[in-house]
């Protein structure tokens, strides 16, 4: 796929048929300038993350530990090729709403400074934009600074059956707890809600997952 300059490859994605046989194996994205990313279905189902540097750029601008904690959010929470790309951006998108700090405090997730010490208060940024499919998205992340760590809230409002929304929220605490070590927590809710914002039916609530990234 040829992608646009930065940022506006932020909101594109290229697909991978790996051996043509008309079969999705993976898909690229740009998560940071110059940093392509690679999320890829191996033959035994197992699910991997790549990442490739444009000639020029820091690959500082994400991490390596990121792609790793990237890697075992999408193995935990058992998330398909599928479910990543309806998340996506593929299209043009509308920042909504975002706080003074959340450029800083993303960047610094994605470098893997997740322990800053110096951030105090909480970074938000609220997003609309068409998915793959060209239905219409709605993101919002949180993320709030904890002792040695931080917690990344985001919710995905995707469209749902009859006219209503799927709301997924995922909450993940990242605390390093030495510098060769970074215990991970994750937490997912699901539920249908009508356009107005009212529940449908019970919250479905996983059990929480946990992690070791190891330096």
């Amino acid at each position: 796929a040829q992608f646009a300059p930065w940022p506006t490859a932020a909101s594109q994605i290229g697909l991978l048929d790996q051996d043509g046989d008309g079969r999705l194996d993976g898909f690229v994205d740009v998560p940071a300038e110059g940093i392509f990313r690679l999320y890829r279905q191996r033959s035994d189902g197992t699910l991997t993350v790549e990442t490739f540097v444009a000639g020029g750029s820091t690959p500082q601008a994400y991490s390596e530990t990121t792609r790793r904690l990237d890697e075992g959010i999408a193995r935990q929470a058992g998330t398909s090729i599928a479910d990543l790309l309806s998340r996506r951006p593929a299209g043009p998108m509308h920042v909504v709403g975002e706080t003074a700090d959340f450029s800083r405090a993303f960047s610094g997730y994605l470098t893997g400074n997740f322990a800053d010490a110096s951030r105090r208060e909480s970074a938000a940024r609220t997003r609309q934009f068409p998915n793959l499919r060209g239905q219409p998205v709605r993101t919002m992340e949180v993320i709030t600074p904890m002792s040695g760590g931080l917690a990344l809230r985001q919710v995905v409002v995707l469209p749902g059956p009859s006219g209503q929304e799927l709301w997924e929220e995922m909450t993940t605490h990242i605390v390093v707890t030495s510098p060769f070590q970074t215990e991970v927590e994750m937490m997912m809710t699901r539920e249908t809600r009508t356009t107005g914002g009212a529940v449908v039916g019970p919250r479905s609530t996983a059990a929480p997952m946990r992690f070791r990234l190891e330096r």
